[in-house]
């Protein structure tokens, strides 16, 4: 029983992973906009940062209430505290070339 507990991801990671598997389409549109914020961060867009900021707080507040809907679904409905570490496991996809290669490929 502890040997599957311990196998089992956290909470926010399972529900993070749970949205990518179901909602392939929007994945993949947050995946671009990662891409797109680090280009515009790494090449010192000010313009671009802020108009890409702005969409990054729409959408990870989005997908992180579209993440919970489905963990509740699924019979494991999140916490505040658990919904916002689904946040900040989104914000890390947006930042991170590897944490959104881990996310991308179900890592």
């Amino acid at each position: 029983k502890r040997l599957r507990a311990a196998r089992r991801p956290p909470l926010a990671a399972w529900a993070a992973n749970l949205l990518r598997r179901s909602r392939p389409e929007e994945a993949e549109r947050f995946l671009e906009l990662g891409q797109a914020l680090r280009e515009a961060y790494t090449g010192l867009d000010a313009g671009g940062m802020k108009e890409l900021s702005a969409q990054r707080r729409r959408l990870v507040g989005q997908l992180s209430r579209q993440a919970a809907g489905l963990a509740r679904e699924a019979g494991h409905p999140l916490s505040d505290a658990v919904q916002r570490d689904v946040e900040t496991t989104l914000d890390a996809v947006l930042t991170d070339p590897e944490a959104a290669d881990a996310w991308a490929t179900g890592r």
